[in-house]
C-alpha cells in the first residue's frame, strides 16, 4: 500500500513511543570514497542489533523483543554527505540519559561510526517529517520499522 507522505509520517510517529532522534554521518575512506547506501544501511542495522542485545539481552532478542527503530539514508543536497537519520524507542523504564549513553557506547563499538554524531530527544513528529524530507528514493527498502512484535506490519 502506497501511503501519502503525510500519512506515512503519521503512521511512523504513532507506531512507537519514540524517545531519541539520531543522525550518523559517515566518514570517507582514506581515498576520499564515501560508503554506499547499502553499506551505510547495513551499519545502521548493525547498530540497532547491538542496541537490542545490549539493552534487552540475546534471549529476549531471539524471542522477538526489540526496540522500536526507523531510519533513512540521505546524501545531502550535493550527494556527497552520506548520513543516516534515525529514530529510536527506548525500552520502558530506561531514562533518556541512560538510553543516550547506550546509543553512544554502541556507536563507538562499531567501525565507521562516531565520525559525526548527534543524539537528541525525540520531541514531536517534526523529526519524522525531517527524516522523510531528507531520505533517498529507497525509503521503503531501507525503513527498519517497526521492530516490536506487537506492532509488526509490512511497509
Amino acid at each position: 500500500m502506497l501511503l501519502l507522505r503525510k500519512e506515512r509520517a503519521a503512521w511512523i510517529d504513532s507506531s512507537a513511543v519514540w524517545t531519541h532522534a539520531v543522525t550518523l554521518t559517515f566518514p570517507r575512506s582514506k581515498f576520499g570514497i564515501a560508503p554506499s547506501e547499502q553499506a551505510a544501511c547495513n551499519t545502521a542495522n548493525h547498530l540497532v542489533n547491538v542496541l537490542n542485545r545490549n539493552l534487552l539481552g540475546r534471549g529476549n532478542v531471539r524471542n522477538g523483543h526489540k526496540i522500536g527503530s526507523a531510519f533513512v539514508f540521505g546524501t545531502g543536497p550535493y550527494g556527497d554527505h552520506p548520513h543516516i537519520h534515525m529514530t529510536l524507542a527506548a525500552p520502558s523504564g530506561l531514562s533518556h540519559e541512560a538510553m543516550k549513553k547506550e546509543i553512544d557506547n554502541a556507536i563507538h563499538q562499531i567501525e565507521g561510526l562516531g565520525h559525526q554524531l548527534v543524539i537528541k530527544p525525540y520531541s514531536d513528529s517534526g523529526w519524522i517529517d525531517y527524516m522523510l524530507d531528507h531520505c533517498s528514493d529507497g525509503f521503503e527498502e531501507r525503513l527498519v520499522f517497526p521492530t516490536t512484535p506487537e506492532q509488526a506490519t509490512s511497509v
